[in-house]
């Protein structure tokens, strides 16, 4: 297992960073992301029959700045994000740093380079396409809170634990030490998640065993979720992300 340094960013310490900011260098520090790496960025609409708005950024920064412009993209339902390492060739697929459509497609699985942590999203269950209520939110809380429970107990602390609130549900990331993807990774993963599944999923709250191919995307954390009617019961949330200070990445072996 390897530990990375503390949390730092590469600015005035006395600078104040809003929400969205700081959940995205937070979950960049965490994703293993590097300053200058090509990052996907993805504009969702609300129909797969529609065309999504898709960026490279080519830094960290760049990315921030992508996810605050991705709330005026028209019927954008959120913004998300590939934490795993794309190859850079790939961003030469689009003007890098600015939005367009998605016309000539998105990093497929064999367009990354680097496999660096495991999403476990712990989903509410509601009708596609709206937002969760607090009580069907708070059901996605408590998954993921047995989740989260099972892992310290595997991996004797939450060092290698993030924690993602979607705005419609939660999700646990787990670090991982770097490795190229292959069909053996991938069929390992899927099968934690289902695991994972069987043991602790409960009615009102779902584990998602799709998201274990390598180019999935995940909220862009810090950004606003929009799916359906903004409504008292049913309002559209921020997206946070939160970790420990100093990481620990661990094997993708030690999940099996």
């Amino acid at each position: 297992m390897t530990a990375a340094a503390p949390l730092a960013f590469d600015a005035d310490p006395l600078r104040t960073y809003d929400s969205l900011e700081l959940s995205a260098l937070v979950f960049g520090r965490f994703s293993g992301i590097a300053t200058d790496a090509a990052i996907e960025v993805c504009s969702l609409p609300p129909s797969q029959k529609l065309t999504p708005h898709v960026a490279y950024a080519t830094s960290m920064h760049e990315c921030v700045r992508l996810m605050r412009e991705a709330k005026g993209i028209p019927r954008s339902t959120g913004c998300y994000l590939i934490a795993n390492q794309i190859k850079p060739e790939v961003a030469a697929r689009y003007p890098v740093n600015r939005w367009q459509r998605a016309d000539a497609g998105r990093a497929a699985d064999h367009e990354v380079e680097k496999v660096r942590l495991v999403y476990v999203d712990c989903d509410a269950q509601r009708i596609k396409g709206i937002s969760s209520t607090d009580a069907e939110k708070r059901a996605a809380y408590d998954l993921s809170k047995r989740v989260e429970d099972f892992l310290i107990s595997r991996l004797g602390d939450d060092h290698a634990l993030g924690r993602g609130d979607s705005g419609n549900g939660y999700s646990i990331f787990v670090a991982l030490e770097p490795f190229s993807p292959s069909k053996e990774t991938g069929e390992r993963i899927e099968r934690f998640l289902k695991t994972l599944a069987v043991k602790f999923d409960a009615p009102g709250a779902k584990i998602d065993t799709t998201v274990f191919n390598p180019a999935r995307l995940c909220p862009a954390f810090g950004t606003l979720k929009t799916k359906g009617s903004d409504t008292t019961d049913r309002p559209h949330r921020d997206t946070f992300f939160s970790c420990r200070p100093t990481i620990r990445r661990v094997p993708l072996e030690v999940l099996a």
